[in-house]
């Protein structure tokens, strides 16, 4: 999975000795989205991987994440591991999104003018439908 967004912090490295006796370590970085609902977003980059990625605070990247979660006592956790960065510009304001045209070379339906919303109320009441009693089918 892939998204866009901006560097907001870096949590300090972590490192250790498993349990085997291996040696491990793991960097964390806050990331913030862009679109209409930023989210805040905690990345691990874990292992080896930290020699291929590289975050800088304030740039913007594509980053390439899996998604895992995973039971604890009951509880579930969600890790978001980052696998690969590219720096990249800031998506538009709109998040990249192209406003809505209808297709020029579809006709209009039946009693609607081209280019009018085909979701638009009636202009007058009744126009739609000619019978206009209270039955109603149930």
């Amino acid at each position: 999975m892939d998204f866009v967004a901006r560097v907001i912090d870096a949590l300090p490295m972590q490192e250790g000795v498993s349990s085997r006796g291996n040696q491990w370590r793991k960097g964390e970085w806050i990331v913030e989205t862009f679109g209409p609902y930023p989210k805040k977003v905690k990345l691990t980059v874990f292992g080896s991987r930290l020699d291929n990625v590289h975050l800088e605070m304030g740039k913007v990247y594509t980053l390439s994440v899996d998604l895992e979660s995973r039971e604890y006592n009951g509880r579930w956790y969600t890790d978001v591991n980052c696998f690969a960065a590219r720096e990249t510009e800031e998506p538009p304001v709109n998040g990249g999104i192209p406003a809505y045209t209808p297709p020029q070379s579809v006709a209009a339906p039946a009693g609607q003018a081209p280019g009018q919303d085909p979701f638009a109320a009636p202009a007058t009441p009744g126009a739609v439908f000619e019978d206009n009693s209270d039955d109603l089918p149930f």
